[in-house]
């Protein structure tokens, strides 16, 4: 056999022998992966049991999982050839690449159950703090759609918890802010306009020198002479003449340059008010407005001399009955004389009266609160609603209120009268009203 086949021969025996010890590596290390593979799932099932049973230690699990899933590297063993010398011949044995296919194991997941926290309902206690009693308290809650005064709670442990709408802290200050808020003095927020649909109306009149033996009108014309004991209303809606006595009471000269009258132009209609130009005693100030009633007349504007120098009237057009009156220097109407539309509801606080009279014989007097319920219908009866009496020598002025508050609905007039036990007696008369606006 020449030196080529003996070469040759060897390769081939290399060869075989290497193809045998790498056949038999394989098997052996397919085996071993499959019984580590064996062992790896019985600890994958062992773990999913434990989570199904609700095992509490989750790290211990979590821990199995990681050896479970851990990295396997496969080793082959280590193959030596026979060392083949040939003078001049170098053998080279390629071995091919073994490719283990991929071994997956089954992704282990762990669900852990959601923990809800539990909900603990307190039964906190409700004290409801009063608000402080002011004049109008108890009487607007009767009328008006004012909210009440939300309620304020406090927790079991004493702390105060906000109120709905509060927007404070939930504290003490946010507490005593809120109780300020609601403790308001009603009469002072309706006389600043801040209370929507409710007006204020203080209504004073004076007798100068003027009650007497009969029903007499607490207003400025029932006086010693007697000029006009009882006031009297239009006959229907009619301009009015604003005339004084004096021709210094003019727009150009230095009495009452300009006088606001106050009134109501219709039975239906709240009241309006116009500002009039004076012509001193001339008749040629006369108002835009047709009234039905004037309860109430002002000097607006004024010159040097006086407020007004003279006696400044109202006087109906067509009736020539006068309906209002400004006396001599008093700058205003002092009537106790009022007229409520149909469009609202007037609720009286208080009335009160005073006899004004120093000396002489015992004067009494008795006043009456009186109200017209019909003056669309007819303009002379009147009802009365209350009756007071007073004497000079004992209590000489007294005030009476009303609670809860005499309702007055409109339209109506409402007027204070006296009767004395003696003519020509000074009497002062008024009533306190909140306005409110029907619907």
């Amino acid at each position: 056999m020449s030196r080529a086949d003996l070469i040759r021969a060897a390769t081939a025996k290399v060869k075989a022998i290497g193809e045998e010890k790498r056949a038999e590596a394989e098997e052996q290390e397919i085996q071993d992966k499959a019984v580590d593979l064996a062992i790896r799932m019985q600890q994958h099932d062992s773990l999913i049991e434990a989570v199904e049973g609700n095992k509490p230690d989750l790290e211990n699990m979590a821990q199995v999982m990681s050896d479970a899933v851990q990295k396997i590297e496969i080793k082959l063993p280590e193959i030596k050839l026979p060392k083949i010398t040939s003078p001049k011949t170098e053998v080279t044995v390629d071995i091919p690449e073994i490719k283990i296919p991929p071994i997956i194991v089954p992704q282990a997941v762990v669900k852990i159950p959601q923990q809800k926290a539990p909900v603990v309902k307190v039964d906190a206690p409700i004290v409801k703090f009063p608000k402080f009693p002011t004049f109008m308290d108890v009487g607007l809650s009767l009328f008006t759609k004012k909210k009440p005064m939300p309620t304020i709670s406090v927790d079991p442990t004493g702390k105060f918890i906000n109120p709905v709408g509060g927007g404070g802290g939930g504290n003490a200050s946010s507490l005593n802010k809120l109780l300020l808020k609601e403790a308001k003095d009603y009469a002072l927020e309706a006389s600043m306009g801040n209370l929507d649909g409710i007006t204020s109306v203080n209504k004073f009149g004076r007798a100068p020198s003027g009650i007497q033996t009969t029903a007499t009108d607490v207003w400025d014309r029932a006086d010693a002479t007697p000029t006009q004991s009882v006031w009297v209303a239009p006959l229907a809606a009619r301009t009015h003449i604003i005339h004084s006595t004096s021709i210094l009471d003019d727009a150009a000269s230095t009495g009452a340059k300009t006088v606001q009258v106050y009134g109501l132009k219709a039975w239906d209609s709240n009241e309006v008010n116009e500002v009039v130009s004076m012509a001193g005693n001339a008749s040629t100030a006369v108002t835009k407005n047709s009234y039905v009633i004037i309860h109430r007349m002002k000097v607006l504007t004024k010159g040097a001399t006086a407020v007004n120098n003279g006696v400044i009237t109202a006087t109906a057009t067509t009736d020539n009955s006068v309906t209002a009156q400004i006396n001599e220097g008093e700058g205003q109407t002092q009537m106790a004389i009022y007229g409520v539309p149909s469009s609202q509801t007037a609720y009286m606080t208080s009335y009160y009266g005073t006899l004004n009279k120093s000396g002489g014989a015992v004067g009494t007097l008795n006043f009456s609160l009186v109200v017209n319920p019909e003056p669309d219908v007819e303009l002379t009866n009147f009802l009365t609603k209350n009756t007071r009496g007073l004497q000079s020598t004992g209590n000489s002025g007294d005030s009476w209120n009303f609670n809860p508050y005499f309702k007055i609905s409109g339209p109506a007039i409402i007027k204070v009268s006296a009767t004395a036990n003696t003519a020509d007696l000074e009497a002062s008369a008024g009533f306190d009203l909140l306005l409110v606006d029907n619907g």
